[in-house]
């Protein structure tokens, strides 16, 4: 198994140098979603490689379907991962290379057709997840007769392929499921679009309200996959999902930095989904695990530089006058005590600080108790096993 450079076009080459020895090319678009920036060290596009077939121009590879009515699909063609899926899919087909898509988290979710319809780029197979049955426990690999037909004759895709076998028979409960979910999606063509628009404008209205309690987080979306992100770093962001799990939301993880919604999601919840984000965040504030913004005057040079130092800034005579009489000496004051320093401000408060501190105990008591049952293998006596179990008992 070769890892190769997202958005590279290293990896295009060595697609087509060694398409002798590569079995097919597995690709997760969800990593494109959110505006995945390429690599520094590759620039800023994505070039072709040399000898590749060029990739598909502006408005070629908008959304094939007419009932869609998103203009997502149309447009994330055009962004930089868009236009490399459509690069790796011209080198895929040059080297005669089949192009995988693990579609389980952005299949049924991102559009109808999933991130192939999104980004404008057809696959040869295409894996899904529990979102072909909106959420219930099922898989399933799609494509060509011809591709998934040329395995074994033992293996199950060619067993899929041609006797309808599989293990369909022994869950009609799920598979009635998914046959009504994926109906509910004829009968609806728009209903990701709705949803793409009501999470846009819950995002910019979310990012608002932030962004006026001067709070360091922000909304990013594309669809219906949404991320956290913060505008400065620290060490204490973690601490800002337990606080949203108490305010009432649970977060659903489609993979690292990566959310998503359902497809019934109604504008009443994303609304009480901002509330909710936008008291964790001022309790990450008031708890003092985000400190407080400050802000700086601005200055000019003249300003910034000593008085001494300022050229414009003349020097002026003294007047010469008689010192004054020395004054009498005063008896030294009485040591006071200075007073004790107070936390400051940017520290978290008590009640974090405990939580913190109950963590750490257990995670001590979990090491006592693995060195107690490592000690007593040690020592085969039973009379030592026992003290040793008092000694870590008291």
């Amino acid at each position: 198994m070769l890892t190769l450079r997202d958005q590279s076009p290293a990896t295009l080459a060595l697609l087509y140098l060694r398409r002798e020895e590569i079995a097919a090319v597995v690709v997760n678009p969800l990593c494109g979603l959110l505006g995945a920036p390429p690599p520094a060290a590759e620039g800023a596009e994505p070039a072709a490689a040399e000898g590749a077939e060029p990739a598909a121009a502006e408005g070629d590879a908008a959304c094939g379907d007419a009932a869609c009515g998103d203009a997502a699909c149309g447009d994330a063609a055009t962004t930089p991962y868009g236009v490399w899926l459509a690069e790796l899919r011209a080198a895929c087909t040059r080297a005669a290379i089949p192009l995988i898509f693990d579609e389980a988290s952005t299949g049924f979710r991102v559009a109808a057709g999933g991130a192939q319809q999104h980004f404008g780029v057809e696959a040869d197979i295409v894996c899904f997840g529990h979102t072909l049955g909106d959420g219930l426990p099922v898989g399933a690999v799609c494509g060509a007769a011809a591709v998934l037909a040329s395995s074994e004759p033992h293996l199950p895709l060619r067993k899929g392929v041609e006797g309808g076998e599989g293990g369909v028979a022994d869950h009609p409960a799920l598979m009635a499921s998914v046959l009504g979910h994926l109906k509910r999606l004829q009968r609806e063509p728009g209903a990701f679009a709705a949803l793409h628009a009501r999470v846009a404008a819950w995002a910019a209205q979310t990012n608002a309200e932030l962004a006026a309690a001067r709070l360091p987080l922000r909304l990013a979306c594309a669809a219906s996959v949404w991320s956290l992100r913060f505008e400065v770093a620290g060490r204490y962001h973690w601490v800002l999902q337990p606080l949203l799990r108490e305010e009432g939301v649970q977060l659903a993880w489609l993979a690292p930095g990566h959310l998503g919604f359902a497809l019934d999601t109604s504008e009443a919840e994303l609304d009480q989904m901002s509330e909710a984000i936008l008291r964790a965040a001022r309790r990450m504030r008031s708890d003092g695990w985000w400190p407080e913004p400050t802000e700086v005057a601005p200055q000019t040079d003249a300003q910034a530089r000593p008085a001494r130092l300022c050229p414009d800034s003349a020097p002026t005579a003294t007047p010469t006058t008689t010192p004054p009489p020395p004054a009498p000496p005063r008896s030294p004051p009485a040591r006071q005590r200075p007073p004790a320093p107070g936390p400051p401000r940017h520290l978290p408060s008590r009640r974090p600080v405990q939580v913190m501190l109950q963590l750490g105990l257990e995670v001590l008591l979990a090491i006592a108790s693995r060195l107690e049952r490592a000690l007593a293998e040690l020592l085969p006596a039973p009379r030592l096993r026992a003290a040793l179990k008092r000694a870590f008992r008291t």
